[in-house]
């Protein structure tokens, strides 16, 4: 019996002294036990949209977080996130930080900057940047430099989320050299203007309505312009890539800016063509995202 007795107090010992040991770390050990515990914790994002999350230097909540990257995630799976150059989501929380001018495709490369050439432009949380009719945006982009683009002449996107129109003429994008080549878009509520990748502009009149306006061209004879995933052509050939930065709420006319507008714009972006079925991926998407947040205006 004592030999019993003996026995259980020395395991009772035993296990005290090894729980003690196990729980009884440094702050040292405790931190390090820590770090090495998180690096096997799994991002809740997408690769692509880790980058832009990491690129904001003010986080948006949980939440808008979490529907910005059901979006992108959405995109790549829909093959339209890689024909993108440029793609700079203005509807942001904050832009303290310049967070509503980083390029998603790439953070750090073609960042936008704003212009204020006497004035500035007025930012809305989840709304974007409204136009006073002298700042702009530099997108620090041109497809026309020289470098690797997706965008080129007879294969290129550019598209932009308008939450107002107005009817007057305003420019929403565009950047053109002195013989007027270049592509510039200007929406309206009753007519469309606008050149891609051509001489002069063409004129469409139509009604239409506030939400996502979107050139595309596969070819050089035409291309399709889409107001809300309704399509009109335009019979207007392609005749050269304007070596200019791209201006948001104004034009680049050969380094000079013009055109500066009042519209609203959540979203503008850039790449190689869409197919119509893209289109309708980066407009339905987008809308999603900005009637989440009570934003969004396509009827």
């Amino acid at each position: 019996m004592k030999k019993i007795i003996l026995i259980f107090t020395f395991l009772v010992a035993f296990i005290s002294c090894a729980f003690t040991q196990v729980i009884d770390l440094s702050p040292e050990e405790t931190r390090y036990d820590l770090k090495v515990l998180n690096t096997n914790i799994t991002s809740a994002y997408c690769s692509e949209y880790q980058a832009v999350y990491d690129a904001l230097t003010t986080k948006p909540s949980d939440a808008i977080a979490a529907e910005q990257n059901t979006m992108v995630c959405g995109w790549v799976g829909d093959g339209v996130w890689s024909k993108n150059d440029i793609l700079y989501v203005f509807a942001q929380t904050t832009n303290a930080g310049g967070e509503a001018l980083v390029n998603w495709i790439n953070p750090g490369t073609f960042d936008a900057v704003e212009i204020p050439n006497g004035g500035a432009l007025i930012f809305t949380a989840l709304e974007g940047f409204t136009g006073d009719l002298s700042a702009y945006t530099n997108t620090n982009w041109s497809p026309g430099d020289g470098g690797v683009h997706n965008y080129t002449r007879n294969d290129a996107v550019i598209g932009c989320y308008n939450r107002n129109k107005t009817s007057s003429g305003m420019i929403s994008f565009g950047a053109f050299d002195a013989a007027a080549n270049g592509t510039f878009g200007q929406f309206e509520t009753n007519r469309m203007l606008g050149r891609f990748n051509s001489a002069l502009f063409t004129a469409v009149v139509d009604t239409y309505v506030a939400g996502m306006d979107i050139f595309t061209r596969d070819n050089s004879a035409d291309f399709d312009y889409y107001n809300n995933n309704v399509k009109t052509d335009v019979t207007k050939i392609s005749v050269a890539i304007a070596d200019f930065d791209f201006y948001i709420h104004g034009y680049n006319f050969n380094d000079a800016v013009g055109g500066q507008s009042s519209h609203q714009i959540s979203m503008v972006f850039a790449g190689s063509s869409f197919t119509p079925t893209n289109i309708n991926n980066m407009t339905d998407r987008f809308e999603v995202y900005m009637d989440s947040n009570g934003k969004g205006v396509i009827p």
